[in-house]
Protein backbone atom coordinates (compact mmCIF):
# COMPACT_ATOMS: atom_id res chain seq x y z
CA UNK A 1 0.00 0.00 0.00
CA UNK A 2 1.11 3.19 -0.70
CA UNK A 3 0.21 6.72 1.41
CA UNK A 4 0.92 10.19 -0.61
CA UNK A 5 1.05 13.07 0.64
CA UNK A 6 -0.46 15.53 -1.72
CA UNK A 7 -0.30 19.60 -1.21
CA UNK A 8 -3.27 20.20 -0.22
CA UNK A 9 -3.00 22.66 2.64
CA UNK A 10 -2.65 22.26 5.99
CA UNK A 11 -0.23 20.13 8.01
CA UNK A 12 -1.00 16.63 8.03
CA UNK A 13 -1.72 15.33 11.51
CA UNK A 14 -1.20 11.30 12.27
CA UNK A 15 -2.31 10.90 16.21
CA UNK A 16 -1.96 7.34 16.89
CA UNK A 17 1.48 5.26 15.98
CA UNK A 18 2.21 5.39 12.37
CA UNK A 19 3.46 1.91 10.61
CA UNK A 20 5.20 1.76 7.46
CA UNK A 21 4.82 -2.83 6.98
CA UNK A 22 7.40 -3.97 4.53
CA UNK A 23 6.30 -3.28 1.09
CA UNK A 24 4.55 -0.29 2.35
CA UNK A 25 5.26 3.32 1.28
CA UNK A 26 4.57 6.89 2.70
CA UNK A 27 5.24 9.64 0.10
CA UNK A 28 5.44 13.24 0.77
CA UNK A 29 5.28 14.17 -2.74
CA UNK A 30 3.69 17.52 -1.73
CA UNK A 31 6.23 17.91 0.48
CA UNK A 32 4.14 18.85 3.29
CA UNK A 33 4.69 19.65 6.65
CA UNK A 34 3.90 16.53 9.27
CA UNK A 35 3.05 15.97 12.25
CA UNK A 36 2.99 12.83 14.34
CA UNK A 37 1.71 12.08 17.91
CA UNK A 38 2.24 8.78 18.23
CA UNK A 39 5.93 7.58 16.41
CA UNK A 40 6.81 5.99 13.49
CA UNK A 41 7.61 2.41 12.39
CA UNK A 42 9.46 1.69 8.91
CA UNK A 43 9.62 -1.32 7.74
CA UNK A 44 9.22 -0.28 4.02
CA UNK A 45 10.20 2.85 1.96
CA UNK A 46 9.52 6.45 3.18
CA UNK A 47 10.07 9.60 0.86
CA UNK A 48 9.28 12.42 3.26
CA UNK A 49 10.47 15.01 0.94
CA UNK A 50 11.12 18.38 2.34
CA UNK A 51 8.02 19.26 4.46
CA UNK A 52 9.19 19.93 7.93
CA UNK A 53 8.61 16.40 10.19
CA UNK A 54 7.27 17.71 14.00
CA UNK A 55 6.90 15.64 17.15
CA UNK A 56 4.53 16.83 19.62
CA UNK A 57 2.23 16.07 22.48
CA UNK A 58 3.48 12.30 23.41
CA UNK A 59 6.83 11.45 24.29
CA UNK A 60 7.42 8.50 20.86
CA UNK A 61 9.12 6.26 19.45
CA UNK A 62 11.34 6.46 16.34
CA UNK A 63 11.96 2.13 15.04
CA UNK A 64 11.47 -0.12 12.57
CA UNK A 65 14.18 -1.84 9.94
CA UNK A 66 14.20 0.44 7.48
CA UNK A 67 15.21 3.56 9.45
CA UNK A 68 13.84 7.09 9.09
CA UNK A 69 15.24 10.13 6.80
CA UNK A 70 13.59 13.66 6.80
CA UNK A 71 14.42 16.90 5.71
CA UNK A 72 14.12 18.51 8.98
CA UNK A 73 12.74 17.67 12.27
CA UNK A 74 11.35 19.56 15.11
CA UNK A 75 10.90 17.76 18.76
CA UNK A 76 8.18 20.16 21.08
CA UNK A 77 8.68 19.64 24.68
CA UNK A 78 8.35 15.84 24.32
CA UNK A 79 11.24 13.08 24.48
CA UNK A 80 12.10 11.53 20.67
CA UNK A 81 13.81 7.94 21.26
CA UNK A 82 16.04 6.70 18.47
CA UNK A 83 15.40 2.93 18.11
CA UNK A 84 16.51 2.85 13.98
CA UNK A 85 18.74 4.72 12.10
CA UNK A 86 17.56 8.52 12.02
CA UNK A 87 18.53 11.05 8.95
CA UNK A 88 18.23 14.47 9.54
CA UNK A 89 19.43 16.29 6.14
CA UNK A 90 19.04 19.66 7.56
CA UNK A 91 17.71 20.97 10.89
CA UNK A 92 16.91 19.15 13.95
CA UNK A 93 15.11 21.61 16.33
CA UNK A 94 12.69 22.31 19.26
CA UNK A 95 12.66 22.23 23.00
CA UNK A 96 12.05 18.49 23.71
CA UNK A 97 15.10 16.07 23.69
CA UNK A 98 15.92 13.13 21.43
CA UNK A 99 16.98 10.34 23.13
CA UNK A 100 19.35 7.40 21.67
CA UNK A 101 17.25 4.19 22.31
CA UNK A 102 19.03 1.02 21.24
CA UNK A 103 22.78 0.00 21.30
CA UNK A 104 22.13 -0.03 17.21
CA UNK A 105 20.54 3.14 17.37
CA UNK A 106 22.39 5.53 14.66
CA UNK A 107 21.59 9.34 14.53
CA UNK A 108 22.80 11.05 11.20
CA UNK A 109 22.40 14.92 11.44
CA UNK A 110 23.20 16.73 8.18
CA UNK A 111 22.53 20.42 9.26
CA UNK A 112 21.79 22.14 12.66
CA UNK A 113 21.28 20.99 15.73
CA UNK A 114 19.11 23.17 17.88
CA UNK A 115 17.04 20.51 20.23
CA UNK A 116 17.07 21.20 23.84
CA UNK A 117 18.30 18.11 24.89
CA UNK A 118 20.26 15.03 22.99
CA UNK A 119 20.81 11.66 25.25
CA UNK A 120 23.47 9.35 24.11
CA UNK A 121 24.71 7.17 27.08
CA UNK A 122 27.41 5.13 26.64
CA UNK A 123 27.14 2.74 29.39
CA UNK A 124 27.57 -0.77 28.51
CA UNK A 125 26.05 -0.37 25.01
CA UNK A 126 27.94 1.02 21.31
CA UNK A 127 26.28 3.74 20.39
CA UNK A 128 26.82 5.45 16.46
CA UNK A 129 26.56 9.48 16.32
CA UNK A 130 27.44 10.80 13.15
CA UNK A 131 27.41 14.34 12.15
CA UNK A 132 27.76 15.11 8.36
CA UNK A 133 30.01 17.74 6.78
CA UNK A 134 28.89 18.52 3.30
CA UNK A 135 31.38 18.59 0.62
CA UNK A 136 31.44 21.67 -1.70
CA UNK A 137 32.89 21.00 -5.00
Amino acid sequence: MTCCLQPLGGTKLFTGATTINSGGTFVNSGNAPVTFRGGITNNGTLTSGTGNYTFDTNSQSLGGSSGITVSTATATGITLTNNTTFTVNASLAGTGGLTQGLATSVLNLGGSSGISSLTASLAGKHRELYRYFPKHL
